[in-house]
């Protein structure tokens, strides 16, 4: 009895709930008045829930899903609408180009100064009035995925917000600056997705004007090429990249050559593991006084030729990263620093395939001592002006150095002081640097660590 009872009360129970969820949805009003005019078996009632559960969830799923998709599109859209924008200062008259005739992605809607405009032919406004600055407002209603050359040589741009622009698909951002030599400031915001970008070659090369450029929003993981990034930007005292990553990085030829007005770099942070070419990578940066690149690795680095040259305010390097190298040459590499006065490459393994040591510290004027110690130079075949102007140099160590058959030593001391300690294990495996050195009256071999004291004996 208790348990015919208890049933019945766990019958109503259902009933009760099937009743509640039926009268949410319309669409099973029939079924529930025939469910008031029949009663039902509790083991029926049981299935006939799961059921109308199971039918309820999946009706609010769909209205779920259908929802959010059109939440989404909304966002999208308003995302596109709000955010994917850049904003340009230029000054001029007349028609001007806002992107370069090349670029082929066309905004969707423009404004100069506040005022709905036209873009026309070649992605030019036309009919300029003023000589004051104009403020102009490009906005996309799509992802751009490639801005090589998007505002390469606008002269007339003078500022470039890029923090409302929308880079989440980027891939190429080549020569996206190049030339705008009249451009004073690049506003880069904390959105700005550059994690697809593979090339940044040329982006900023040319900007003669811009005196600082903060990168540190800028997201290189994926990318492979900085070749020439900063070439000839004239004016640039501060750079800030120490956020970079370098990882993937394969080129960097002249990536901050001709930078005149940089007076410090700091390059800690930088993974070049992967580098396989770094000539003229600091060239000419010649007000440059501190760098530090004591993360540098070369293990994978080919071609390295002047990679300071010219360096002429450079005071000292570390230089211990510079281990193995597959470089076959190091033409000039420090060709023109001018103030560093010791050079520690004792570390360096040069290639079984290097050929050429030529100028590979000339003019290094203030240079006292220089270790080369471990680097293989028996394929060298050119050392011709190898410590040319080198007045000051009072130090070598190349104990390990024997000569190839044909060695090319001329002027390889040229202007060096008589007075010189020298070190080499087997002069008789150095002829050439032997007849050279032999022209010097008062130098001495000497490998040990006291050398600067029987330099003091000699003179």
């Amino acid at each position: 009895m208790y348990k015919k009872i208890s049933m019945i009360k766990e019958e109503k129970t259902v009933i009760k709930n099937s009743k509640n969820i039926i009268n949410s949805l319309s669409s099973f009003k029939k079924l529930n008045k025939s469910l008031k005019k029949k009663a039902y078996h509790f083991k029926d009632l049981f299935v006939f829930q799961n059921f109308v559960l199971v039918n309820y969830i999946f009706i609010n799923l769909i209205i779920y899903v259908i929802c959010k998709n059109k939440n989404e599109d909304y966002s999208n859209n308003r995302k596109l609408s709000l955010a994917n924008e850049i904003k340009i200062k230029l000054i001029g008259k007349g028609n001007q180009y806002v992107l370069n005739s090349e670029f082929k992605s066309k905004c969707s809607e423009i404004s100069i100064n506040g005022i709905p405009g036209t873009l026309g032919e070649n992605n030019t406004i036309s009919n300029l009035e003023s000589e004051e600055e104009t403020t102009i407002v490009m906005k996309w209603n799509y992802t751009i995925k490639d801005c090589d050359s998007m505002f390469m040589e606008l002269t007339n741009l003078t500022e470039i917000d890029l923090s409302n622009f929308d880079t989440s698909e980027l891939t190429n951002m080549n020569r996206m600056f190049f030339s705008c030599i009249n451009l004073k400031n690049i506003i880069i915001g904390k959105n700005f997705d550059s994690s697809k970008v593979t090339n940044m070659d040329n982006m900023f090369r040319e900007c003669k004007s811009l005196s600082s450029l903060d990168l540190s929003n800028l997201n290189t993981m994926s990318t492979e090429s900085m070749s020439f990034m900063f070439e000839s930007c004239f004016s640039l005292e501060c750079l800030n990249i120490t956020n970079f990553d370098t990882s993937s990085v394969t080129m960097m030829i002249y990536m901050f050559g001709n930078c005149y007005s940089l007076v410090s770099l700091n390059l800690s942070n930088f993974n070049t593991s992967n580098v396989q070419i770094t000539s003229d990578m600091f060239a000419n940066c010649i007000s440059l006084k501190t760098l530090d690149i004591s993360s540098f690795d070369i293990l994978n680095v080919v071609l390295m030729h002047r990679m300071f040259y010219n360096c002429s305010s450079l005071t000292s390097l570390d230089l211990q990263g510079f281990k193995k190298s597959k470089a076959n040459t190091f033409v000039g590499l420090f060709f023109g620093c001018k103030e560093i006065k010791y050079l520690n490459l004792s570390n360096l393994e040069g290639s079984s395939t290097l050929v050429s040591m030529d100028s590979m510290f000339r003019e290094c004027k203030k240079l006292v001592s220089v270790d080369i110690s471990n680097l293989n130079l028996s394929n060298s075949s050119i050392l011709s002006y190898l410590f040319t102007g080198c007045v000051n140099l009072e130090y070598i160590n190349m104990s390990n150095y024997i000569e190839s058959s044909k060695v090319d030593t001329s002027n390889m001391f040229d202007d060096v002081s008589d007075n010189i300690v020298y070190c080499i294990n087997n002069e008789a495996a150095v002829p050439n640097i032997m007849s050279e050195l032999s022209k010097k009256k008062y130098a001495i071999n000497d490998c040990s660590k006291n050398w600067k004291s029987n330099k003091k004996k000699i003179n």
